[in-house]
């Protein structure tokens, strides 16, 4: 059935829409703009023109308006059409009481000799619905926690070793495991040299066998000696004979944790800073670490309890957006796999997908019900923090940012955020591990 109404603008214009088509998640509507609202806007225009325009024979402000609507009534036309069209248009999806998931489309614009025209709008919407209590939620996960032999296990295979310096091995002059090996590459390919691999005191790391073969090549060769061995990057490449000149060993240093190194690193000059004032500020940082774990680990849990009320349709857009995500996210959790068949993916993951989508209605309801949303300030911060981590001058920053796309990751990476911090300090985590005991939540 076709429903038909008129809308009162509040830019006074009288239109009359027409729902053409309408399910749970989209609507199709037909917007009609009365004649006389293009007279009155047309006929001002002319009016305006007349007192503005200059023509040969005519003073200013003297050109008669039947003159006017002969030279520049086209284009006059066109540019109240054009006004109208956006004015009605932003009249009628500023009245809306749905929350939009795309940008709506406009077609099937007419317009009759007279001045009367009409366009339709279709549109996606997230359909009403009970979000059910979302809030001051008993939260059951297993929390991670700051263990002691963990911590120093960090502290000495992950923290210290990127702190490591290249010193050159003495007292040895053949090749280990895990040496570096300074050396000159010389690589030619029918007898000509190939720039790409040719290299001059390369530290070739020994262990992660940067071209395939070579650690063999090279290990348990000594200072002085030139090897030969032939490189094939891939099945559908060309051999590259590779002639090695090892000039001499080094091997990566880890500094000793203690005040010299504490000085030299972390005090930035102040003397009073010692080991033991570093060991808390690093364990401080570790447990914000372990915090953001947990934090992840009670979205995902909440996400999984809180979701199941959404049972009515989902909306198109937001299927094929978490089609995508979900194929992102198995291709970055399972490096260099391959999905051929992307259909025969998505419908063998058809239910975990679905979980994903209705996850997405109900974070985007959350973010409508409790004004969740990014605002200039923030993301005016965002940009000045990018330009000083990354060294570019904040004017580049800034346009870089200006690209729609761009822009738009910008306002989902703050919203994003702002909608862990909200579910993060409305709820309650309950570590299971140790008889139910609630933890204090931490929002960074």
């Amino acid at each position: 059935m076709i429903e038909i109404s008129i809308i009162p603008c509040f830019l006074r214009l009288s239109m009359t829409v027409e729902t053409l088509n309408e399910t749970v998640t989209t609507r199709e509507v037909k917007i009609v703009v009365e004649q006389d609202e293009f007279d009155k806007k047309y006929n001002a225009k002319l009016k305006d023109l007349s007192k503005t325009v200059k023509l040969e024979g005519f003073r200013k402000g003297r050109v008669p308006v039947a003159l006017i609507k002969k030279r520049f009534g086209k284009s006059v036309k066109a540019e109240i059409t054009e006004d109208l069209l956006q004015e009605t248009s932003a009249s009628y999806l500023e009245g809306l009481d749905v929350m939009m998931v795309s940008q709506p489309s406009m077609d099937d614009f007419k317009q009759d000799k007279k001045g009367e025209f009409y366009y339709t709008i279709k549109y996606e919407f997230i359909p009403n619905f009970d979000m059910g209590e979302y809030k001051n939620l008993d939260i059951e996960i297993e929390a991670e926690k700051l263990d002691e032999e963990e911590f120093n296990n960090y502290l000495k295979e992950q923290f210290l070793p990127g702190f490591s310096k290249r010193v050159e091995v003495e007292g040895r002059d053949v090749v280990e495991t895990s040496d570096i090996a300074v050396v000159d590459i010389v690589a030619t390919k029918d007898d000509k040299e190939v720039e790409e691999f040719s290299k001059v005191d390369f530290p070739l790391e020994v262990g992660k066998d940067i071209f395939k073969g070579i650690d063999v090549a090279v290990l348990g060769k000594k200072i002085g000696e030139e090897i030969e061995f032939t490189y094939i990057k891939d099945e559908n490449s060309d051999p590259v004979n590779f002639k090695i000149t090892i000039k001499k060993l080094e091997v990566f240093e880890t500094p000793e944790l203690n005040e010299d190194f504490v000085q030299q690193y972390f005090a930035h000059g102040r003397e009073e800073y010692n080991m033991e004032a570093f060991l808390n500020d690093l364990k401080a940082e570790y447990q914000g670490q372990i915090d953001r774990k947990n934090n992840g680990k009670l979205v995902e849990k909440y996400l999984e309890m809180v979701t199941p009320v959404y049972t009515l349709d989902i909306p198109k857009t937001i299927l094929e957006g978490a089609k995508q995500d979900f194929l992102n996210r198995y291709l970055q959790k399972n490096e260099g796999a391959k999905v051929e068949d992307k259909e025969k993916f998505f419908e063998e993951n058809n239910e975990k997908i679905m979980n994903l989508a209705r996850q997405q209605v109900f974070v985007l309801k959350l973010k409508d019900v409790e004004h969740i949303h990014s605002n200039e300030s923030e993301i005016i911060n965002y940009i000045n923090t990018f330009s000083r981590q990354y060294g570019i001058p904040q004017e580049e920053a800034i346009k870089l940012f200006s690209d729609k796309n761009r822009y738009s990751e910008i306002v989902a990476l703050i919203e994003n955020q702002k909608i862990e911090e909200f579910i993060v300090s409305n709820n309650n985590l309950v570590d299971f591990s140790t008889n139910n005991t609630p933890v204090e939540n931490t929002v960074e």
